[in-house]
């Protein structure tokens, strides 16, 4: 890969198709990088997480 030519890269910077991605509150335990577990992804109630 030639390190001054984004050529056919720039064709890959497209954004998401609608629907594919979901937004929603999660916990502030992602916030540091030493908590680690599928608990860090799970949903909160929306009320929770605007506290």
């Amino acid at each position: 890969m030639n390190p001054g030519s984004t050529g056919d890269l720039l064709d890959l910077l497209v954004p998401a198709a609608p629907g594919r991605l979901e937004a929603y509150p999660v916990s502030a335990l992602v916030g540091n990088v030493r908590n680690n577990g599928p608990e860090l992804i799970a949903p909160i109630p929306l009320d929770e997480g605007l506290a």
